[in-house]
C-alpha cells in the first residue's frame, strides 16, 4: 500500500497506540479487557472522528486548494 493510504494511517495509529496497551485477564488468562495511557485513549478517539469524517465526506466533489486559498483571501481571512 501506498503511503499516505487509509491503511498506511491506520496501521501507524494501531503500531503506536498497541505499544502501550496492557492486558486485563480473567482467571482462565482470557484477555477482558484493555488498559492504555489516557493520552493514546483520547488520540485514538480523534483518529477514529477524523477517520468518520473523511468516509462520510468521500462522495463530496473536491476543490483544489488554489480555490480554497482564494476564497480565504477574497474573505479577508487569510493574507
Amino acid at each position: 500500500m501506498a503511503r499516505g493510504s487509509p491503511y498506511a494511517f491506520a496501521t501507524d495509529v494501531a503500531t503506536t497506540v498497541l505499544k502501550n496497551i496492557q492486558y486485563a485477564t480473567d482467571a482462565s488468562g482470557k484477555r477482558t479487557a484493555v488498559i492504555m495511557p489516557l493520552e493514546d485513549y483520547e488520540n485514538l478517539l480523534e483518529d477514529c472522528h477524523v477517520i468518520a469524517a473523511a468516509y462520510e465526506s468521500r462522495n463530496e466533489p473536491c476543490i483544489p486548494l488554489s480555490e480554497v486559498i482564494e476564497e480565504l483571501r477574497a474573505e479577508g481571512k487569510i493574507d
